[in-house]
């Protein structure tokens, strides 16, 4: 079993419907709790302001893996079913009574937690009693296996549907920069010929996001109340006949720019009009998805290439509001002309297992495997279960993840066993029993109490005064980073 060195370039960013993976050397981090239980109640009530809707979920603990531990945790969800209508705020996790997950926690310092990571802070249960990350799956109840759409539909006398932006602008750009930039994002999507969706930008307003039958995208400089790991926020208020949206911008956290190069990723500097792009999938009635190639894959990186679509971004839309229509003619460079049931739409292809890539270039099929800390480098992998699942010029090895393990195609031939931990990274210490290099903690953080964090990551004991130079045998602390930075195809075609 491998344990990649491979770090996360930005702090951990973006969900609220826009994100970056957090491994779960992040969410630990990030977390001030960890607990492992099953829902048991919840409730859905306003929040203290009226303008959208909470769901509080009650948690059954059986095990804490972090923090204090206490028998019941209240957990905080924006969102939910009240008074006839519903709430959505895309990427967050579902909380439906009989659930069991490991969840990670954050305090929102009234004794209550919200999920840190979003829906990647809920890891549902298996069924041989471990828990798995499934950032997707995690925004609906665990018996549903995929989600595509969000519920939103815009009724036919509500198109072309109106949006407004809120004159306060950006603190990073010019208003008429931001003003273009939104109106490109939804003209991205007004142009999918087998769909009837349509926008107009209806001027500028002061609103703000609540339930107000008004479509407002606006940048939130302070007081940002989504979490700081989200870049972007898209909230749904849906009842028949009264559909509204709201997207909501980071500009607390977050630098925007247009067109930043991909070494932006290195200092939280990102693409407006690409984050947008996702977002106003969101708006329009589309989920995540597992498939990196699509604008709506549930992992995002601040890649200009993210404002075009896939031509799942553009089936999905189509699906929700299907027309006659042709594509073809204007197809760009390596894309060909394909047919579909509404019409012929413009399909490209993504770079195979083994390609290139890094923060400029993220063509891939699966995810980028990165081989660089500042994501300079990498190359496309993909999950496996064996070797027949690579190809010849690459092999099927687990890489760890705190509790559980994956499989990903590596490049090359499978590495030696290691004997000491001389053979390994830095950070790494040798598990001789095994043959693989390992670690237990990144920061000493990742360690139990009156632990440190050594340079091989080995949690030590500190004892009186000094440390015993013995790992921890405290298996609760050894989460672990899934060092797979998991990066979507960037082409969005």
């Amino acid at each position: 079993m491998r344990a990649l060195a491979v770090l996360v370039g930005l702090t951990a960013v973006a969900h609220a419907s826009t994100i970056v993976e957090l491994d779960a050397d992040a969410l630990t981090r990030g977390a001030d709790r960890i607990v492992e239980g099953t829902v048991v109640s919840r409730t859905t009530r306003w929040n203290a302001t009226h303008t959208g809707l909470e769901t509080h979920a009650w948690i059954a603990t059986t095990a804490t893996l972090k923090g204090v531990s206490d028998p019941l945790v209240e957990v905080v969800v924006l969102g939910g079913e009240l008074d006839g209508g519903r709430q959505i705020v895309v990427g967050m996790p579902a909380v439906a009574v009989g659930e069991t997950a490991r969840w990670y926690l954050r305090g929102r310092g009234d004794g209550s937690f919200r999920i840190f990571g979003w829906a990647q802070g809920k890891w549902p249960a298996r069924g041989d009693g471990t828990f798995a990350p499934a950032p997707v799956l995690a925004e609906r109840d665990t018996h549903v296996a995929q989600f595509t759409t969000n519920g939103m539909v815009w009724p036919a006398n509500k198109i072309p549907v109106d949006y407004v932006i809120q004159n306060a602008g950006s603190a990073d750009l010019s208003l008429s920069d931001v003003i273009t930039s939104i109106d490109a994002a939804f003209a991205t999507w007004d142009a999918v010929p087998c769909s009837s969706l349509a926008f107009r930008n209806a001027g500028m307003t002061n609103l703000g996001v609540a339930t107000d039958n008004t479509n407002v995208v606006l940048f939130i400089e302070s007081g940002w109340t989504f979490g700081a790991e989200a870049a972007a926020a898209t909230s749904l208020w849906i009842i028949d006949g009264q559909q509204t949206a709201d997207i909501a911008v980071n500009g607390e956290a977050f630098t925007w720019a247009v067109g930043p190069p991909g070494s932006g990723v290195n200092t939280n500097r990102l693409d407006l009009q690409a984050v947008l792009t996702h977002e106003i999938g969101h708006f329009s009635g589309l989920g995540h998805t597992m498939r990196a190639f699509d604008t709506m894959y549930y992992s995002w990186n601040p890649w200009q290439s993210q404002r075009t679509l896939s031509i799942d971004d553009k089936l999905g839309l189509c699906s929700l509001y299907p027309t006659a229509g042709n594509e073809c003619g204007t197809c760009p460079a390596g894309e060909t002309c394909e047919p579909y049931p509404n019409g012929t739409l413009c399909t490209g292809t993504p770079d195979p297992i083994g390609a290139a890539c890094n923060y400029d270039r993220v063509e891939c099929d699966g995810f980028c495997l990165f081989t660089a800390a500042d994501l300079s480098s990498g190359y496309c992998s993909q999950f496996c279960a064996t070797n027949a699942d690579c190809p010849p010029t690459h092999h099927c090895d687990e890489a760890s993840a705190g509790g559980m393990t994956v499989k990903v195609c590596f490049a090359g031939e499978p590495p030696p066993p290691c004997t000491t931990d001389d053979n390994c990274p830095t950070l790494q210490h040798c598990d001789v029993a095994n043959g693989v290099c390992t670690f237990e903690c990144r920061t000493s953080e990742d360690c139990g109490p009156d632990h440190t964090c050594d340079g091989r990551g080995n949690c030590v004991y500190l004892g009186d005064g000094g440390g015993c130079g013995c790992r921890s045998a405290n298996p609760s602390a050894i989460l672990g980073m899934l060092g797979l930075l998991l990066v979507g195809c960037r082409r969005r075609r």
